[in-house]
């Protein structure tokens, strides 16, 4: 049965399709590269890169927070929305309205495949230059450059740090995480993208593309904040 929180995301946001997903017609990739991964978890999907792509001023502190991590997966949401355990019903219906928007960032014990299985991933392996666009981008998402949690959940392990940006329907967690792909360099689209299908289709493309293996797990599971076996306790 879905979340409830899942149920009131899937009423309030408008279900349209991406018209304006990218034609891909040759590999962005680099087929020998090390992968970073998009991963769909119900109606959310984040960004995971691996900690050794965690470098620079913002994603180093970071990673200094989570020496025990193999993979961190950042995503992109409203502040009062993400951050709060159990939404009021008022914050629900609040929920599509423009806000302060907040960072979840989920360390793994592993990459995305065995930390959170059962939901839709896609591995790009990627050029060094590549994955160090994709870091660029995220680590100027955080607002200011010695970020501070402003929540810690202990189980599973979250930490939400303040976005740089401001949360819009336009603006939302999948476009976030569509941005974040085409400022690597990739053929990515953010227009038009309200759920994580939109990504993913356009993950899918790319991996047809440089003739790659697709990873095909059911867009089944909890909403982001569930339980998964090879998060960091």
């Amino acid at each position: 049965m879905p979340s409830r929180r899942a149920v009131l995301a899937a009423s309030l946001l408008p279900g349209c399709a991406s018209l304006h997903q990218p034609q891909v017609t040759s590999c962005a990739l680099d087929p020998g590269g090390l992968p970073a991964w998009v991963v769909a978890i119900s109606w959310h999907s984040d960004v995971a890169l691996p900690m050794e792509a965690l470098q620079g001023p913002v994603l180093g502190a970071l990673a200094a927070r989570l020496p025990d991590a193999h993979t961190v997966m950042f995503g992109f949401g409203k502040r009062s929305f993400i951050t709060s355990p159990e939404p009021s019903l008022g914050e629900w219906l609040r929920g599509p309205l423009p806000g302060p928007a907040a960072l979840q960032v989920t360390p793994l014990r592993a990459p995305p495949g065995q930390a959170v299985p059962g939901r839709d991933i896609s591995a790009l392996p990627m050029a060094p230059a590549t994955r160090a666009r994709l870091a660029a981008f995220i680590a100027d998402a955080f607002a200011g450059q010695a970020p501070i949690p402003i929540r810690v959940d202990a189980l599973p392990h979250l930490l939400f740090f303040e976005a740089r940006e401001t949360y819009t329907l336009e603006n939302n967690c999948n476009a976030w995480t569509a941005r974040a792909l085409a400022s690597a360099g990739l053929p990515f689209s953010p227009t038009g993208v309200t759920w994580p299908d939109a990504v993913m289709r356009q993950a899918r493309a790319l991996e047809r593309a440089c003739g790659l293996a697709p990873h095909h797990h059911a867009l089944l599971g909890p909403s982001p904040r569930g339980d998964a076996r090879e998060r960091l306790p």
